[in-house]
């Protein structure tokens, strides 16, 4: 079973657009959990990115020649040629090999696009949820939510039809998540426990694929507020991940940092710690020192020592994090700008509004470009770096 590409999933399961409560943190400068934990690259990424461009280069060429010559092109071909594009551009998202994060990203939606046209004018059905899929979740991450659940329930429909259970499951869990980002937490709710009741009627065997809906069912019972079901939820999908893939396991940190951050809300940091700790290690131990999941780890940590007021111990937290993103992600990706918008309201809480300026206006600047100027996090950036302003024209009043 091929699992479709997903902008969200990259993240292994980790809930991370659940927001902190006014309780942790009383304001809106820091992007809380708002990390993304992207797979590693298995291949020297200078060899890589050379082989990706030159394929690349020659599947656009025979593309650009087809639709040329549109009158003798085999239309049957074609459509497989995008989305092998499609898919290629959204790799390289996905692995942080992109030169270019906006440009690439809607390039990859643009070929997902014909790839999708192409298969619905002549009818070809199978395998159609997956490009679906794809170009959903390219949607999904630009905030787009209502394209992506029409493109989404099209793929549902398709694989319940089939019968593909698992990949239900897969889809379920997709539009679930949306409903989540929209606010709409009963529907999200529904949509899961649809998905577990597949597993538990003995239609799929997937464990991991169980314990991860667990997990994403948990936190949208965190999002609620219904702390007893999170926490219940969070230390179920726990048990099964520690069960079947033992401690040393990056499932197992993901749901070690979620019941952080639900023991971070409610004010028990010396749990909230005590679990972050131990993903941070796991993590550590499985990646080495420079690792986009270790930064999230070193991201949720030092939001936790900020919510205790602990503002020196959470500064080399944060700029570790930046470190770590910059380094793999380059200086110009939203990951990076959600660091900078972090250090930068650490910065403001310090009364330090010289150096908050322009990581706040860097963030932005990397923003625009990238996600565009009507995405959400765009929008989170803009109102903190004019919170800042006002702050400051205040001061300089008195």
């Amino acid at each position: 079973m091929k699992q479709a590409p997903d902008f969200w999933s990259w993240r292994k399961g980790v809930f991370l657009f659940i927001p902190i409560s006014n309780n942790l943190t009383n304001h809106t400068d820091f992007i809380v959990g708002w990390d993304s934990i992207y797979f590693d690259n298995k291949l020297d990424k200078n060899s890589q990115d050379n082989q990706e461009s030159l394929r690349l280069e020659d599947l656009i060429d025979t593309i650009n020649q087809a639709e040329n010559n549109s009158a003798t092109t085999d239309n049957s071909s074609l459509w497989v040629l995008c989305e092998m594009v499609g898919q290629i551009y959204a790799e390289r998202l996905k692995n942080t090999n992109s030169q270019d994060y906006k440009t690439e990203q809607d390039l990859a939606i643009q070929y997902f696009q014909k790839s999708i046209a192409i298969r619905r004018e002549l009818n070809l059905r199978t395998g159609l949820d997956i490009s679906l899929a794809n170009l959903g979740s390219l949607y999904e991450a630009q905030g787009e939510y209502e394209q992506a659940k029409q493109l989404y329930s099209e793929g549902l429909d398709i694989l319940q039809e089939q019968g593909n259970y698992a990949d239900v499951i897969a889809r379920l869990n997709d539009l679930a998540r949306i409903h989540h980002a929209q606010g709409e937490y009963e529907e999200a709710l529904k949509l899961y426990q649809q998905a577990l009741k597949i597993y538990e009627d003995g239609k799929d065997t997937d464990i991991a694929n169980y314990a991860r809906t667990i997990n994403l069912l948990a936190g949208t019972y965190h999002a609620q507020g219904k702390y007893a079901e999170a926490e219940k939820s969070y230390k179920q999908s726990l048990h099964i991940r520690l069960k079947e893939f033992g401690e040393s396991h990056p499932d197992v940190a993901v749901s070690l940092n979620n019941l952080g951050l639900l023991y971070a809300e409610h004010g028990k940091f010396s749990e909230a710690e005590s679990y972050y700790q131990q993903a941070l290690a796991i993590q550590k131990k499985l990646f080495g020192e420079t690792n986009l999941d270790i930064a999230t780890s070193l991201n949720n940590i030092a939001l936790l020592y900020y919510a205790q007021g602990r503002l020196t111990d959470a500064e080399p937290y944060l700029e570790n994090a930046l470190k770590i993103r910059k380094q793999l992600l380059g200086d110009r990706h939203p990951d990076v700008a959600g660091s900078l918008n972090n250090l930068a309201g650490l910065y403001k809480a310090q009364g330090r509004f010289a150096e908050a300026m322009p990581l706040y206006e860097e963030a932005l600047a990397i923003a625009i470009p990238s996600l565009g100027t009507d995405h959400p996090i765009t929008m989170r950036f803009q109102e903190s770096l004019a919170k800042l302003r006002e702050q400051i024209s205040l001061s300089q009043k008195v």
